[in-house]
């Protein structure tokens, strides 16, 4: 199953914002509502007793699955980064605040939902220390350019991890002796944002992205944490590219 076939596969999730007792910018509300894919129809306002000032909820397919306050939430969904250490350790990283909203398609009209959900992934890769990670960077210049995310990727090899990158060749990959580099001349590959770890072979700690780039900076796909949809990915971009 191609990677284009499994972002079909994977069910739309259909998403609902309702903000409690805010009378802050609306802007931030709309920030939010544009990250989760929320039409404005589904954007409710209430005021209640039961929930503190300037809360969001956000539902998909009918279910409550994150709870925070909307400058926190806005804060998250507009990250473009985040280091291991939380400058705020009250403050949730972006990317934990974010993890339970996992599985699902997701259309995105820029990057930021792709970078918080792939700096969760690399965070839970940091903190098993073990297992196999892949990723795939569209062009191995974009790695190559981005030397915060190279040096990681060197620093989790070098704790153990095997790493993986691939990336159409369009240039040579320098300090990267800790990693498997995989050069690829592939439509597929230069088209496709893709982030899955192995867990170590633990279900629990396996996650996936995987996105396709339909028009420029016009991003479809999914992330996940379903141990058989990770295992997939991974299964795949081995047998095809490995």
């Amino acid at each position: 199953m191609s990677f284009e076939a499994m972002i079909d596969a994977m069910p739309t999730a259909d998403a609902k914002l309702c903000v409690y007792n805010y009378g802050g910018p609306e802007a931030a509300v709309a920030d939010i509502a544009s990250y989760f894919d929320v039409d404005s129809n589904d954007v409710s306002r209430k005021r209640t007793a039961d929930k503190p000032d300037g809360t969001a909820v956000v539902a998909v397919d009918g279910d409550p699955l994150l709870e925070a306050r909307v400058t926190a939430l806005r804060r998250a969904v507009r990250t473009t980064a985040e280091v291991l250490r939380n400058v705020d350790p009250a403050e949730p990283l972006p990317s934990d605040l974010l993890a339970s909203l996992s599985g699902g398609t997701f259309a995105s009209h820029d990057r930021r939902r792709l970078l918080v959900a792939s700096r969760h992934i690399e965070r839970r890769v940091h903190r098993v220390g073990a297992g196999a990670l892949h990723a795939s960077f569209q062009r191995l210049s974009r790695l190559a350019n981005d030397l915060p995310t190279l040096a990681y990727y060197n620093l989790l090899a070098r704790a153990g991890v095997d790493v993986y990158v691939y990336g159409v060749p369009d240039e040579r990959l320098e300090n990267a002796d800790e990693l498997t580099v995989v050069g690829v001349d592939s439509g597929e590959i230069a088209s496709t944002w893709m982030v899955a770890f192995d867990g170590d072979g633990d279900d629990d700690e396996k996650a996936a992205l995987l996105a396709r780039e339909e028009a420029s900076n016009d991003w479809r796909g999914f992330w996940t944490f379903d141990p058989a949809a990770v295992d997939g990915v991974i299964e795949y971009t081995t047998a095809t590219y490995g």
